[in-house]
Parts: structure tokens; C-alpha cells; sequence
């Protein structure tokens, strides 16, 4: 192996232990964590695509992600039957989504006329995992890969070189549109001027997570977890 692949999983290896410790069992890093620290890693193996040179060094070893996913759901999203939509992600102790109708698709006892469906795990390779619808906002589904960019070049203070003139406003209607508040053992769900609120309060900010941070430390968990137990192949490949 030439000298420049060796350099390049010693940096994933490192990245990963660092992510590892970011995200222990049950913990959540701070919404500041997942702007400064969590968003730049990512970026690096995610949009600068650096994960798939890893993953053509491994061969037929592929690396799989496990990942909530909903199919229905995003059926429904492509329908225009949501207003906004948010798959269901794991962040510490908690498992969170959202999901809102579009008024014509809610009946008089605030049920939803059409079948949401049930979100279920799966196992995925990276190109999946990476392109995995996320958000429903705006009649537009972003995907993981989208989100992280976005917040990388804005939010994460990483620049990211394509063009800005939608770009920064996907930023503002993802991160200003929903989010959750964690209240110690319980969290609860904020929209649009709440969100704002709490951002700006110093009091409130370092324990509410908008959808962008939210979809960071998720993303962040399922990588390292995966990474992790494909440790010894990479080890492998260090080896003369």
C-alpha cells in the first residue's frame, strides 16, 4: 500500500475515536460540539468523499450502516402529503422524528387520513447510507449528504466550494424550522419562532438541537459505530 492510503486511515481511524468519544453511551455532545468538531469530520469522509477511497482500498470488505428508514414516508413526502418530515434518528438516549400532514391530509379528529407507516433498521453501504433521505421542508427532500454540506460551509465554518445562492437558504429553513429542547430525562419538540427563541437564549442554547446539529450527531454515531467494527480490516491494510 502506498504511503498516501496508510496516511489516509490513520486519519480515519483517528477521526473515529474521536467520534467515539464524542458520542459515549447514552451522551450527547453539545450543539456547539456538533458544529465545530462532529461537522468538519464528517465533511471530510462524507462530502469530500475521502470514506470511498477507503472503501476501494477494503475490496470486496464492505462497510455497512445501520439506519432507521421509513419508506412509506418518504413515498409520502414525494406525494406532497407533509408539510415537513424528519426520518426518526437516535441521539443519546433519545429516538426522535417529526412528521406534520399538509392540512388537507388531516381529518377532523387531527388523525392523518393517509398511512405513515413504521420505520424499520436496515443495513447499508456507504453510497445509501450517504444519499439517505432525511428531511422532507419546502416540497424538497434533502439527504444526508445535503445537510451535512450545507452545514459544514455555514454553519460549521468549513467552506465547501458550490454555489451559495440557494444554498444559504436551505441552511436557514432547516436550522430556524424545527428542532427539540432536551428537559433532563425527556425533550420536547420546538417550531420555527420557539426554536429561535431558545437558540438565542444563552440559558436554553447548549441543550436545544436543531434539525441540522440533530442530523450531525446521528450521522456521527452510525459512521463510528460502523467504522468501529471494521477496525481489524483496517488495521489489516497498515500491515506490510
Amino acid at each position: 500500500m502506498v504511503e498516501n492510503s496508510k496516511v489516509l486511515i490513520h486519519q480515519l481511524l483517528d477521526d473515529v475515536n474521536v467520534l467515539r468519544t464524542l458520542i459515549a453511551e447514552k451522551t450527547i455532545p453539545t450543539p456547539e460540539m456538533a458544529r465545530v468538531a462532529i461537522v468538519p469530520i464528517l465533511r471530510r469522509w462524507i462530502c469530500d468523499q475521502q470514506f470511498h477511497h477507503v472503501q476501494r482500498l477494503l475490496g470486496q470488505r464492505i462497510i455497512h450502516f445501520e439506519v432507521w428508514q421509513n419508506k412509506q414516508a418518504e413515498q409520502n413526502c414525494l406525494a406532497g402529503r407533509y408539510h415537513h418530515w424528519m426520518e426518526m434518528i437516535n441521539v443519546g438516549a433519545f429516538i426522535m422524528s417529526a412528521a406534520l400532514p399538509q392540512e388537507q391530509f388531516i381529518s377532523h379528529d387531527g388523525r392523518s387520513k393517509f398511512a405513515m407507516g413504521e420505520p424499520s433498521r436496515a443495513l447499508w453501504p456507504s453510497h445509501k447510507f450517504f444519499n439517505q433521505p432525511l428531511i422532507f421542508l419546502n416540497e424538497r427532500l434533502y439527504r444526508r449528504r445535503d445537510i451535512l454540506a450545507y452545514h459544514a460551509n455555514k454553519l460549521g465554518g468549513v467552506h465547501l466550494d458550490f454555489r451559495r445562492n440557494s444554498g444559504e437558504q436551505d441552511v436557514d429553513d432547516i436550522a430556524n424550522h424545527f428542532g427539540f429542547e432536551i428537559i433532563e430525562a425527556n425533550y420536547k419538540m420546538l417550531i420555527q419562532q420557539d426554536l429561535r427563541e431558545a437558540k438565542s437564549d444563552r440559558s436554553r442554547r447548549g441543550r436545544t438541537y436543531d434539525a441540522m446539529e440533530l442530523v450531525a450527531i446521528d450521522t456521527a454515531r452510525i459512521f463510528a459505530a460502523a467504522l468501529a467494527g471494521a477496525q481489524t480490516d483496517l488495521l489489516g491494510l497498515l500491515e506490510p
